[in-house]
């Protein structure tokens, strides 16, 4: 959750520099030489002696910093203590605070704080600091009323953006959201939109509130800063499919990506939404050519797929695409299937597995060999072309999933053609209750084999 974190706060606010220091001295000195110019003698002898008192501040301030490079801030801190009484210049009581929070000295730097704060209520620089050594105590209640007093200051958006990450500590999420709203309303910045909604999503349960101020926002400013991100997940939580997929094509659309793209992807494909999810991988065609191959098959677009196995096997010398190749072709059959049919797809899919064999002997393994393995073997038992060849192809398939439910269902298969039902039922028992129920093939074959054991 985007808080305000103590070191945050400091490095932001704290860390100044001898500049203001610098500044303060030439423009006193501005100010008596204008008078030197104008004004007679005595104007002139202020002048050298704001210009003697200068080469002294200007040494003091030498040595501290000269004191800081070696290490030596117990020097540094006094030598700034010293400017500090001799000048009254509250911009040493600054240097002072920063250093002694660098150092995590926070009890001294209150007290400095406390004092500037004395001298220049209506610094907002020194109260956020106030407010930073605060929150470093746990002191919650006197770090919000400091921020209220920053408030009474200036409105805008830092300090509404400070008390609403206070109210969030404290886990006041009305309040927290009330001020992240007052801060969003002078810039419409994205990372205060972003602690809003998160604040109204997760705390407040106010979604729709979040969907309607992220969809006004994006739609006049764009998905910045993650913002429709943000937006596509409300989606998806809330299970709003169709506007997760507007949102995720907005998003890629603006940003072009290859992780929005991914992201698309998996909408439409969650979705069902195939022929959108073909369309825009035909246009980056190189992202993953696998799933485009496998959409067009699962959209029966068999000629493309075809063509395109043939382009990838073409492209890549990989045989799993002579493969996929031939279970296309198979899928193309019209039933009755006879033997003859099948021997182009028989001898492609074994041309496939000698050269993946081939490679494989030579160390390089093959992706997705198994599923060829199962394929050509379940093909063989189901068709009773050679049982006991596709049992062992099966078997090989195994070696490299041992556990899948499909490749056991097609081994128990192949032990129930061969009439050895006993066998087959002990491998289908192998399978997990749940994984046999979710494919309606598999629960069929096991009611068989039951049968089977029955009458046996």
């Amino acid at each position: 959750m985007p808080l305000y974190p103590v070191a945050l706060i400091l490095s932001i606010l704290l860390f100044v520099g001898c500049g203001d220091i610098q500044k303060t001295q030439s423009m006193n000195v501005e100010i008596a030489q204008n008078a030197c110019r104008f004004e007679n003698g005595e104007n002139c002898v202020q002048v050298a002696t704001f210009r003697q008192q200068e080469r002294e501040e200007d040494k003091k301030i030498i040595e501290a910093f000269v004191a800081l490079d070696n290490n030596d801030t117990e020097t540094t801190l006094k030598i700034f203590d010293e400017l500090w009484q001799t000048t009254k210049d509250p911009n040493y009581l600054k240097e002072s605070i920063g250093l002694l929070l660098s150092l995590n000295q926070f009890t001294p730097a209150l007290e400095k704080t406390q004092q500037f704060l004395e001298i220049r209520p209506d610094s907002q620089e020194i109260q956020r600091t106030l407010i930073a050594i605060l929150i470093t105590f746990g002191d919650l209640n006197n770090a919000t009323k400091q921020a209220k007093k920053l408030i009474q200051i200036e409105e805008n958006e830092e300090n509404y953006n400070l008390i609403g990450s206070l109210y969030l500590v404290s886990k006041e999420y009305q309040m927290a959201a009330d001020s992240f709203k007052k801060a969003y309303s002078f810039q419409q910045s994205p990372l205060i939109l972003d602690r809003l909604t998160n604040t109204q999503v997760f705390f407040l349960k106010q979604v729709n509130e979040a969907i309607a101020m992220l969809e006004t926002h994006t739609r006049i400013r764009g998905c910045e800063e993650n913002l429709c991100l943000r937006l596509a997940r409300i989606y998806r939580d809330k299970g709003d499919i169709k506007q997760l997929e507007k949102t995720q094509m907005r998003l890629y659309q603006e940003q072009p990506s290859k992780e929005n793209f991914e992201l698309l992807i998996q909408v439409l494909l969650f979705n069902k939404n195939y022929t959108q999810a073909i369309t825009f991988l035909e246009e980056n065609i190189d992202f993953n050519p696998p799933l485009l191959l496998d959409l067009y098959r699962e959209t029966k677009q068999y000629p493309k797929a075809l063509e395109f196995a043939r382009h990838l096997y073409n492209q890549t010398q990989d045989p799993k695409y002579i493969g996929v190749e031939a279970i296309i072709e198979y899928e193309t059959l019209k039933p009755p299937i006879n033997a003859k049919m099948l021997e182009g797809v028989i001898k492609k899919l074994r041309l496939a597995l000698a050269k993946t064999a081939e490679l494989e002997s030579s160390g390089d393994p093959i992706k997705g060999s198994d599923l060829l393995y199962n394929f050509l073997g379940y093909l063989l038992i189901d068709h009773q072309v050679d049982i006991q060849e596709g049992v062992r192809l099966v078997q090989k398939a195994l070696e490299y999933a041992p556990h899948s439910p499909a490749y056991l269902d097609s081994l128990g298969w192949g032990y129930y053609q061969l009439k050895n039902c006993k066998k087959a039922l002990e491998v289908f028992e192998s399978i997990p209750k749940e994984e046999r129920k979710k494919e309606a093939e598999i629960e069929e074959h096991y009611q068989k084999v039951k049968q089977c054991t029955r009458r046996h």
